[in-house]
């Protein structure tokens, strides 16, 4: 805000109608540059998060495949009494 009100006074002795324009460029301005600050932080928000997650999808899938493994391991000793008791 202090930016923009500074910058206000200096255009007082204008002509209301370039006083109005030149404030509505400077509003403008400001505006843009507040929306790249924010595209800003979130593109660093995005960086930081998506290292997060992928190192969270490795765990997940190396997690999925013990997982996996283990319900195979636990499902054979079954196939076998199975087989056992056919024969």
């Amino acid at each position: 805000m202090k930016y923009r009100l500074h910058n206000l006074q200096k255009h007082l002795n204008l002509p209301s109608h370039l006083s109005q324009r030149l404030r509505l460029l400077q509003n403008h301005s400001l505006l843009l540059l507040l929306q790249l600050t924010r595209k800003r932080q979130l593109n660093q928000i995005n960086k930081k998060m998506n290292q997060r997650l992928e190192q969270k999808i490795m765990m997940g899938r190396f997690t999925f495949l013990a997982l996996d493994g283990l319900r195979i391991k636990a499902a054979e000793p079954k196939l076998l009494k199975l087989e056992i008791m056919v024969i």
